[in-house]
């Protein structure tokens, strides 16, 4: 998804860069106005917020919005290219649907969903935690990710007690299927 990132700081002479960085390390950016950023990511705009809030000052305003193919402006060609290759990649995305691979098991009087993802998603604690918080909702039970490695080993990050069994479950033995996110 992409999203607008719009503020006006309050603060004159405050150094704001640790609130650029924050916005940097949500995805994929591109800034050319001053007060305004998109970032295309997997983020909710939530998740996004609480990235940033740390941030800015309680009198700073900030909106962050996510763009629709509804947009007009006057902006430079490699503006309208990099937002017109990302409005047509979610438009396809949005089609289709996203599709994961997972299970949902039930064991010892638990239930809680795997979902596999690449390897950097479980490498990089934030990206993880913030997978955690939107597939949370769409099983509505606990989810712990996996990823494998080159050799196909399997990596697991959530609950520690789930993971813990995870690990020692042979991967031929969880149930896995294909599950429609829309």
């Amino acid at each position: 998804m992409i999203y607008a990132i719009n503020y006006d700081l309050k603060r004159p002479g405050q150094n704001y860069d640790k609130l650029y960085d924050a916005i940097r390390s949500c995805g994929e950016w591109w800034h050319y106005l001053g007060s305004t950023w998109l970032v295309d990511t997997p983020l909710s705009a939530t998740a996004i917020w609480e990235r940033l809030a740390p941030h800015v000052d309680k009198n700073d305003l900030v909106l962050v919005i996510g763009v629709t193919r509804n947009y007009s402006g006057w902006l430079p060609k490699d503006a309208w290219e990099w937002l017109n290759s990302r409005i047509t990649k979610m438009a396809a995305w949005g089609r289709q649907g996203m599709r994961v691979q997972g299970a949902v098991i039930r064991e010892q009087g638990q239930t809680f969903a795997i979902v596999i993802v690449k390897p950097h998603v479980v490498q990089n604690s934030v990206m993880a935690a913030d997978a955690i918080q939107s597939f949370t909702p769409v099983f509505g039970v606990p989810v712990v990710l996996m990823a494998q490695d080159g050799r196909g080993q399997p990596t697991f990050y959530g609950r520690r007690d789930i993971a813990r069994f995870l690990s020692e479950v042979p991967l031929g033995a969880i149930p896995w299927r294909e599950y429609a996110i829309n």
